[in-house]
């Protein structure tokens, strides 16, 4: 008897023993499965950044940049909205967002006062006000300022409906998303600033020859049945001007040219040098040949009108024009440059300051 009550403290004792190691045993397993659980959080995290980062790096050029971004932080966060602003003359602009045009307006002015204190922010408030692009009762909001060498060069928010949906771990993603971003934005400057200048004639800002007619090429790929003029433009004895006032003054005098004819230019028109003091332009709407003509005669008398001064004494700056049209004279580029040379010339030779074309 006292032999089987032995064995029965003995099953007790190691039942007791076996729940306790089971307990333990299971918490373990449920502490070693949310470790897991949380390295594969930040695993995912790091996977996340460095795709981020190679997209970044693989897209540097890139026009669209940003809003792709935007769209990669809207399918890894999971959040309703996001918006990328861009300090541009210290006011945050939007430059990219998934927000409908409707409420477009609304929401950008709705973050500008925290925006203007350039600190990372996170909103989780059931009572903060309601979403002008849904209505949400709920909120949880997160801005991170994109930061480069100590300056901000922008922001990053988004917002989910649902109260508490966000958290640091978020902050913390959009952090380092947002210190990619700022390198890839300088680079992006630089080589749109880098881009830009290898357009440009680095003494009037306006295109260059190349540029202007690979601009001619792609309009004429997409838009082929679009009728244009192309006029050519000569300073009617610039050599004289250059010989008798300098090479400085004749300088002053082609970009005060430049000047006006920019002003005279439609938005879809296209101004650049195409060699020495001579300038040719594109012109959008060439249907009717008469409104063409009246609007380069209006330039040439407003560029007559606008006379520099060289030490006191009044100069007067005349142009000679010619107008080419297409496909009335040509159907391809060259034979409208052609015909426009021809009427540029005939121009010269018939007393300068004057705009022809072929009636």
């Amino acid at each position: 008897m006292d032999e089987l009550h032995g064995n029965n403290f003995d099953y007790k004792k190691i039942k007791e023993e076996l729940e306790t190691y089971k307990s333990f045993a299971e918490s373990t397993i449920e502490l070693l499965n949310n470790k897991v659980d949380v390295l594969e959080k930040k695993i995912d995290v790091i996977t996340n950044v460095m795709e981020i980062s190679k997209y970044i790096n693989l897209n540097v050029s890139e026009s669209d940049l940003i809003p792709k971004i935007n769209d990669m932080i809207v399918g890894i966060l999971g959040v309703e909205y996001s918006t990328i602003y861009i300090k541009k003359d210290e006011k945050f602009v939007i430059e990219a967002t998934n927000i409908n045009n409707k409420s477009f307006n609304n929401y950008e002015k709705s973050y500008y006062d925290i925006l203007d204190e350039r600190n990372p922010f996170i909103i989780n408030c059931k009572s903060h006000k309601k979403s002008v692009v849904d209505n949400g009762e709920n909120h949880s909001i997160i801005g991170v300022p994109i930061n480069f060498r100590g300056t901000v060069l922008g922001y990053i928010v988004v917002e989910h409906s649902m109260w508490g949906f966000l958290s640091s771990d978020h902050m913390n993603f959009l952090t380092t998303i947002s210190n990619h971003i700022g390198i890839a934005l300088d680079n992006n400057f630089l080589y749109m600033t880098i881009r830009e200048s290898s357009r440009r004639d680095p003494l009037l800002n306006i295109y260059n020859r190349k540029y202007f007619f690979n601009q001619l090429d792609n309009k004429l790929l997409s838009e082929p049945k679009n009728k244009f003029a192309l006029v050519m433009m000569d300073i009617d004895d610039f050599k004289k001007i250059n010989d008798k006032y300098g090479h400085q003054f004749g300088d002053n005098v082609l970009n005060n040219v430049t000047s006006i004819i920019e002003d005279n230019l439609c938005e879809q028109d296209i101004l650049a040098r195409y060699g020495g003091e001579e300038l040719i332009a594109y012109i959008s709407h060439g249907e009717s040949k008469r409104k063409v003509y009246e609007r380069i005669e209006k330039l040439r008398e407003e560029i007559k009108e606008k006379a520099l001064c060289f030490n006191g004494e009044k100069v007067i700056t005349t142009m000679s024009f010619g107008v080419g049209f297409y496909p009335d004279d040509s159907k391809n580029i060259d034979g409208v440059v052609s015909v426009a040379d021809q009427c540029l010339y005939i121009s010269k030779r018939n007393g300068k300051d004057k705009v022809t074309y072929i009636k």
